[in-house]
């Protein structure tokens, strides 16, 4: 597949920072496809470059779709610093101010700062009008006389990008208060960072897709390209068992616990006989509905407008669960939480237990293949089967709000956790096992997986394969269980 000269034009954006554009520093950082809940698929690719004429349009082809796409600007962002002579001292405060001019506007932010000599420097962050956003930060050695002043200026969606994908330039500059008696600063460009996007509202027909992009100059020159392959199926849980436990219980009674998971939460029947080693039936039934379900949630490829800010910063998140109709459902819940640096975990207590259904719990991660963070939301109780998919609102206290505000969290997984209680004349132990055997069905009566062991009280199978027992089938349940 080749590109022709010049597929796509958009108006050139000039960004002016001090530096001088230098065609040779532009590139194509990283790209994705991803399906889209019905309505085609998303393709996110970011550019690299001195200014923004370095890379001023994309076009995006595929042979399996057998069209070319042009993609958008969505955000940009600028970093830039300058070096402040004989100034050090991480005890005195000055006050600077960053002056952005862009077309025949003209916006300021003034910030307070001291020199910064301890990893990780915060940033100070001020929301302009017209999308725009400025953050600054000192950043100093110990025992260095000098420091340095550190910009990132994101222009989104608004007049700011507008302004820009119409040709307008985009001018900082930086100064500091009488009292400081530091001279004004010229900001040099460390790196300009162009998100793009398109939808493709077509259905490739398969469930992957390899594609190119390449990238032009405002002048139509060719400076990049890229291409890969990339899977149009989100990773699904597979079926079977997850883990079973025997547990003696206070009354001298035993309780045998299955956890079972599904991809798509469809009807299940877990048969359960548990006999001892002379061959008496101690237990046995076949349940249809199980004492409690856990539905997973998984939202990815989330992306902030400046992603190396995520981490620290501190999101509100609106969860409103929605039934198959796309109805609202009671149990909708805002939670605030910080973005650790690894995994953050969330639990989340202020319910209404008359809902019906609890958000109990939510992992925020991040994807270092791919550069985006993901969530993961249990949803458990009584209506938990009722929900099919988790809308998202994220909303940024910090002003680094993601690329899309507003996303959809698809069913991942179901655990269906079963509970067999009996009880036996002869205490369960190693030295007395009982035989456990478990059949899962699908709603025609297909075997979905088994799972068998001679065993005391205790965990008697786990699908990781630790424990004790063995597989009947080679299915393989790999997601972590939660209930047990």
């Amino acid at each position: 597949m080749s590109f022709p000269a010049r597929l796509c034009i958009s108006t050139a954006a000039v960004l002016l920072l001090g530096g001088i554009p230098t065609a040779d520093a532009a590139f194509i950082r990283r790209g994705k496809i991803k399906q889209r809940g019905g309505i085609g698929y998303k393709v996110v690719v970011v550019t690299s470059g001195d200014t923004a004429t370095d890379v001023d349009s994309l076009s995006f082809d595929t042979a399996t779709l057998d069209r070319t796409v042009a993609l958008d600007r969505s955000v940009t962002r600028v970093r830039g610093s300058a070096d402040i002579e004989g100034f050090n001292d991480p005890n005195v405060t000055v006050t600077a101010t960053i002056d952005v001019t862009y077309d025949v506007a003209f916006e300021s932010a003034s910030f307070d700062l001291a020199p910064c000599q301890t990893a990780p420097c915060a940033w100070s962050t001020a929301t302009l009008s017209d999308g725009l956003s400025v953050k600054a930060r000192i950043v100093g050695l110990e025992g260095d006389v000098n420091s340095q002043l550190e910009t990132v200026v994101i222009a989104r969606a608004g007049g700011a990008q507008d302004a820009l994908a119409d040709g307008a330039s985009l001018q900082v500059a930086g100064s500091f208060g009488d009292a400081s008696g530091l001279a004004p600063v010229e900001l040099r460009v460390d790196d300009v960072r162009t998100r793009w996007k398109a939808t493709v509202d077509t259905d490739p027909g398969t469930d992957s897709l390899t594609w190119q992009v390449a990238a032009y100059d405002a002048e139509g020159v060719f400076v990049d390209s890229m291409s890969q392959t990339d899977s149009l199926v989100a990773a699904s849980t597979p079926e079977g068992i997850g883990k079973v436990k025997l547990k003696q219980r206070k009354n001298g009674s035993y309780r045998l616990t299955t956890l079972s998971s599904n991809t798509d939460g469809a009807s299940e029947v877990v048969n359960t006989t548990v006999t001892t080693a002379d061959g008496a039936v101690l237990a046995e039934a076949s349940a249809t509905s199980p004492d409690t379900i856990e539905r997973r949630f998984v939202a990815d490829g989330i992306e902030f407008i400046d992603p190396d800010a995520v981490v620290g910063g501190q999101y509100l998140l609106s969860i409103d669960p929605k039934a198959a109709d796309g109805s609202l459902l009671d149990g909708s819940v805002e939670i605030v939480f910080i973005v650790e640096a690894g995994d953050t975990e969330v639990f989340i207590e202020d319910l209404d237990p008359t809902d019906g259904l609890e958000i109990g719990h939510m992992l925020w991660g991040y994807d270092a293949d791919l550069g985006t963070w993901y969530a993961d939301v249990a949803v458990t109780g009584e209506a938990a089967a009722e929900v099919a998919t988790l809308d998202f609102l994220i909303d940024s206290q910090d002003a680094n709000p993601a690329v899309e505000p507003d996303f959809q969290a698809p069913l991942a997984a179901q655990w269906n956790e079963y509970n067999l209680t009996f009880t036996s004349d002869v205490a369960i132990s190693d030295s007395a096992p009982v035989q456990v055997d478990i059949t899962v069905q699908d709603s025609t009566g297909a075997s979905v997986d088994s799972a068998g062991a001679t065993t005391g009280t205790g965990v008697v199978y786990k699908a990781s394969g630790f424990g004790k027992g063995t597989r009947n089938t080679s299915t393989t349940a790999s997601a972590k269980p939660e209930l047990l």
